[in-house]
């Protein structure tokens, strides 16, 4: 991963989110949807939000791992550098889910559905995976 500080950055990202649109179906040989395009287009928001939030908040925000599911959802994944938190977000054409995972406790878990991430969402998920909560 790589700091997502900069505009070259957030382009480099967004060039990753095209991409997903070349995989076809089956990319994975277990059957997996082709990532939907809608999704993408939805992450590339997102992502583009986000950039825009850590740079008013001044966060150093790690560019995020990008991948598809095998139902053609977007998956975004950022992990803490200092402890084991994992912040998923999985980018669906009427909403986002997201999974945060604290360790390995099955009651340090938390996931949701947001409709889209606004500053004051974004701000609490990154504060908690920078363990500034």
């Amino acid at each position: 991963m790589y700091k997502f500080s900069k505009k070259k950055d957030l382009d480099k990202t967004i060039s990753q989110l095209q991409e997903l649109k070349n995989w076809p179906e089956n990319w994975d040989n277990y059957g997996s949807e082709k990532p939907n395009t809608v999704s993408i287009t939805k992450a590339e928001k997102i992502i583009t939000q986000l950039f825009n939030f850590s740079l008013n908040l001044n966060y150093d925000l790690a560019s995020p791992h990008i991948s598809a599911s095998a139902e053609g959802e977007i998956v975004l994944e950022w992990w803490s550098k200092s402890s084991n938190k994992k912040l998923t977000l999985y980018i669906i054409q009427e909403n986002i889910e997201y999974i945060k995972v604290g360790s390995d406790k099955i009651e340090e878990m938390e996931d949701g559905h947001l409709q889209e991430i606004n500053f004051h969402e974004f701000q609490k998920m990154f504060n908690w995976l920078a363990k500034l909560v």
